[in-house]
């Protein structure tokens, strides 16, 4: 089953403290690389929030590369880009990360991808 970075950002211990506000944005978390990532849209709740309480404003075009770490033996990958669509945050994330691969639920035509496990 694919995970749904949504329902993750949702999980009691991933959620922002938003005491004194909203937090803006996210940081990119990339030590490791080596395993392939998921690429999912990030959906707005209020139209500029995601699930976790983090303000992302507009447009609704955010989108996540992620790993799931099931086992704690890492820490999970998430790189957070706006794109108009998944090929376009796909060529963003590789430019930026070279090393990249994404998992074959996140397809693309002249795809990176590799089988899921």
């Amino acid at each position: 089953m694919t995970p749904n970075i949504n329902r993750i950002l949702a999980l009691p211990s991933q959620c922002r403290d938003s005491r004194r506000g909203a937090p803006m944005g996210d940081s990119d978390i990339a030590d490791d690389l080596s395993e392939p990532l998921y690429l999912q849209r990030i959906r707005f709740q209020d139209g500029a929030y995601g699930t976790d309480g983090t303000y992302w404003g507009a447009p609704e075009t955010m989108w996540c590369a992620f790993t799931v770490n099931l086992f704690h033996t890492h820490t999970p990958v998430r790189i957070y880009v706006r794109a108009n669509n998944r090929d376009l945050a796909i060529m963003a994330i590789e430019e930026q990360y070279p090393t990249v691969k994404f998992r074959i639920n996140t397809l693309r035509v002249t795809g990176r991808y590799v089988g899921a496990k």
